[in-house]
């Protein structure tokens, strides 16, 4: 079976909708796979069936659309699979920020597309802006607006790269990752799950009333830029600086979409220059990103608190 990363969103989560810059990594340490169980097979579990009623719902959505869907996956052969028990096998947390419905679009794309022959690996897809215009109408489905970026990430399992113009680039990091001044990365859980469809609305209202991107939305881009710009070029002194000035900035204009029983640990990040926190997907619960250069003082300061933190470079990037 083909194991499809969770994802881990650098930089972009919000900004991409106003025309930023995104960086996000495939994140191997919880992973997705589709796969086949018979209804009347022993074993079946609430969990499989409940997957399956949703692949189900998500089937009965691209039938509607099926002159767009149709166009480039195989329905009939989608419900077959489902009428066999076909169900997402998933270690991602689901509503946490981590990309669970792009790993999923990415499984159901591999499996059903009607190139699956012709491009039986990803690798060897190059039309990578078409790829992602299936994704972003894939992933619509969960969220209503999508960048198909999540799914996109999962699909190619390597880290990539969006532009302010629009184009996707896969990037090397492992230099950056590897210095010796590149900042711990930990996903700090909240505890609660998020629910991205209604916090991406509020979003485009507040930084993007009908289409026009106000000034604090131009802000948030701005910075957004320059730290993946000093990421790409490694210049991790001055990236470090800018991430700072960031977790200030959604402190100020995005604190409803902080979990509350996480705002004195952001707000302690900051005053102590401990680590600096920013939102992991569309926040509102779910896991959180925290940088430091205090990796051990970090950890031990999370488990005092009871919070639990995924040691995200020591568990693995990629595949």
């Amino acid at each position: 079976m083909t194991m499809f990363p969770a994802k881990l969103f650098l930089f972009g989560e919000y900004s991409i909708l106003l025309g930023s810059q995104a960086l996000s990594i495939p994140l191997k340490h919880f992973t997705a796979t589709l796969r086949l169980q018979r209804p009347d097979s022993d074993n079946t579990e609430a969990s499989r069936m409940a997957s399956n009623h949703e692949l189900c719902r998500m089937y009965e959505y691209f039938v509607i659309h099926a002159d767009v869907f149709g166009s480039f996956l195989n329905l009939d052969a989608f419900v077959v699979a489902l009428s066999e028990g076909l169900y997402l096998d998933s270690s991602i947390p689901q509503r946490y920020g981590v990309g669970s419905s792009g790993a999923l679009c990415a499984a159901i794309y591999n499996r059903f597309r009607h190139d699956r022959n012709e491009a039986a690996s990803s690798e060897r897809f190059n039309d990578v802006g078409l790829l992602r215009s299936r994704f972003i109408r894939m992933e619509s489905f969960f969220h209503g607006k999508s960048s198909g970026f999540d799914p996109l990430v999962s699909f190619m399992k390597v880290p990539l790269m969006l532009s302010s113009a629009g184009e996707v680039n896969a990037v090397d990091l492992s230099q950056s990752f590897s210095h010796s001044d590149f900042p711990g990365l930990l996903l700090v859980d909240s505890g609660s799950p998020c629910s991205t469809g209604p916090l991406v609305a509020e979003f485009m209202d507040a930084f993007s009333p009908k289409g026009t991107v106000t000034a604090m939305g131009t802000e948030l881009c701005s910075l957004v830029n320059t730290i993946i710009d000093r990421l790409i070029a490694g210049d991790v002194a001055s990236m470090t600086g800018h991430i700072t000035r960031l977790s200030h900035f959604q402190l100020k204009n995005l604190s409803h979409l902080i979990p509350v029983n996480l705002i004195p640990s952001w707000i302690h990040g900051i005053e102590t220059g401990l680590f600096a926190m920013k939102l992991c997907g569309s926040g509102g619960g779910g896991f959180l990103l925290c940088f430091t250069l205090r990796h051990d003082d970090a950890i031990d300061y999370f488990k005092s608190m009871n919070l639990r933190v995924v040691d995200v470079l020591q568990n693995g990037l990629g595949e």
